[in-house]
């Protein structure tokens, strides 16, 4: 009698019980319950299995998220030491971004600290395995937090750091470091490039930490950026410092200075880069008409709309002006209080790369013959210059332009904005504009809502700044390391974004055949007892 029992259970076990997507097919239940909130979704993952496969999906939604907060003592005053290590630090950042109830699972992460990182520091255990972060030290950080609180600590007189995690389903990456003896080898460089093609994927972004004393970091990113053509790099100078730099791959944390650390992103991502320069221009076009390596001799005024041919050959007659006219020109204009650029460009239209002025060329005679630029220049015959001076007025106008059209770009393919970084010159700060928070409060009216997180840099990694481009051209310059700038990335995500239904269809598939075997092997057992 007992044994009949127990084969009636067994075979009414065998009848699967009705769960949720025997009322609602599975893309309309995925819709509905994506308008739920992180703590709800957690809560209803454990009512049952379906649940729990609809809240898997669902966690992994594009988030960015950004906490930006003083040492840890300012926070929880009398506790003891250990809690203002490092480490406690971003325990409590990624606390108090949970409480918020908005992170979902993060994969990629960016954390910079007011001071270096411990020898000890080791963060691997409070995020998921396949969680990659990069941080860097920094004593003057810039942002705009996951409250749309604008925070830029341009003196380095308060204790702050910033920490921003990031869920981008669809996304692979991987961290890499190069000391600076690395940079020295290279066969250690093209180890880490080889890398990075033995992962099979076409790399998109570039993030990169690097210390100021770091050598041989401009041809590092030259060669980065032939290896992989198409990507996009920034980044910034930090300190340097002998634990200066960190990485978490793998959920190994390692600690290091004197180098660079970077991320690599491919996959499901839209990214845009804008690099903005404070300047305006100072004097009209010129055609350089003279000229030998990365010295200009004779150039002579651009007529608008002309055509010039890049590469001719240089005029040996006394056609054209010398090049110093049109400089001491505007010396004389401006007082010689205007620090100026000269603008080097294929043409009028395209923009102007921005080169500084290294010396007055001479002549065997001590005669001045014209200028130069220096950076191993090749200059030819035919190309534009225009002489351009920095403007806080004209950094202002810039960089709302180029956030603006950033934004226009991406709203036309239907993606909105996710999160950003920004790497921004040491000198443009309250010195320059006479406020601070300026460059912050103005992401945060261009793109609102969207957390920001960065440092005010000893250098700037990102597509040349082109003066008088215009900032909706999609032509980007080559990368490069370069000075007062402030360069923008920008994550985009669909619009209306979709849960993944490929994915949930798979997990659903692999559940179902658990609780088939489930099932199997309880029909089993009592065919074992009937028969005993």
């Amino acid at each position: 009698m007992a044994a009949m029992e127990l084969e009636t259970a067994a075979e009414a076990s065998l009848k699967p019980p009705p769960v949720l997507t025997d009322y609602f097919a599975p893309h309309v239940l995925l819709e509905v319950l994506n308008f739920l909130d992180l703590k709800s979704l957690a809560t209803g993952a454990q009512t049952c299995r379906m649940m729990y496969l609809v809240a898997d999906v669902l966690l992994d939604r594009p988030t960015w998220k950004v906490y930006q907060g003083p040492q840890l003592q300012s926070v929880v005053p009398g506790k003891p030491s250990a809690a203002n290590l490092p480490h406690s630090w971003v325990q409590f950042a990624r606390d108090q971004l949970i409480k918020e109830n908005v992170m979902g699972r993060p994969n990629v992460g960016f954390l910079t600290m007011k001071s270096f990182f411990p020898a000890n520091f080791d963060i691997g255990g409070l995020f998921p395995a396949d969680t990659s972060i990069i941080g860097a030290m920094s004593k003057r950080i810039v942002g705009v937090d996951s409250r749309n609180r604008v925070l830029e600590n341009d003196n380095g007189a308060f204790h702050f750091s910033s920490l921003a995690l990031a869920t981008l389903p669809g996304v692979e990456t991987f961290t890499f470091e190069a000391t600076a003896e690395n940079l020295q080898s290279p066969a250690s460089v093209d180890a880490i490039f080889d890398q990075l093609a033995d992962r099979g994927v076409a790399w998109k972004v570039f993030v990169l930490h690097i210390t100021a004393d770091c050598e041989n970091a401009e041809l590092f990113l030259k060669a980065l950026n032939e290896r992989f053509p198409g990507s996009q790099l920034v980044g910034g100078l930090v300190e340097p410092h002998p634990r200066a730099l960190m990485s978490l791959h793998n959920g190994v944390t390692h600690v290091f200075g004197e180098g660079l650390v970077g991320m690599a992103m491919a996959g499901d991502l839209v990214f845009n880069s804008q690099v903005s320069h404070a300047n305006h221009p100072l004097s009209d076009p010129f055609v350089i008409t003279s000229c030998k390596g990365d010295q200009i001799y004779k150039v002579r005024p651009y007529k608008e709309g002309e055509e010039t041919k890049t590469g001719c050959d240089n005029d040996s007659s006394n056609d054209g002006m010398s090049v110093l006219d049109p400089i001491f020109r505007v010396i004389q204009a401006t007082g010689g209080n205007v620090p100026f650029f000269v603008g080097l460009g294929d043409d009028a239209e395209s923009g102007y790369e921005l080169h500084q002025l290294t010396s007055i060329a001479r002549n065997r005679n001590g005669m001045e013959t014209g200028i130069q630029l220096g950076y191993d220049l090749d200059l030819q015959a035919g190309q534009h210059i225009r002489i351009f001076g920095l403007e806080s007025k004209s950094a202002l106008n810039d960089v709302e332009a180029r956030l603006q059209a950033a934004q226009e770009t991406c709203a036309e393919l239907a993606k909105m904005p996710l999160g950003g970084l920004l790497f921004t010159c040491g000198g443009r700060g309250l010195q320059f504009y006479g406020r601070s928070e300026v460059e912050s409060s103005i992401f945060q009216r261009k793109l609102p809502g969207t957390p920001l997180s960065g440092i005010f840099a000893l250098g700037e990694v990102g597509p040349a700044a082109l003066a008088g481009s215009k900032p909706g051209s999609l032509k980007r310059a080559d990368p490069k390391l370069q000075g007062f700038t402030a360069v923008f990335g920008v994550w985009f995500v669909p619009r209306f974004n979709r849960p993944n239904m490929d994915r949930f269809k798979k997990q659903q598939e692999d559940e179902t055949g658990k609780v088939l075997l489930e099932r199997r092997e309880k029909a089993a057992l009592v065919r074992v007892c009937r028969s005993s």
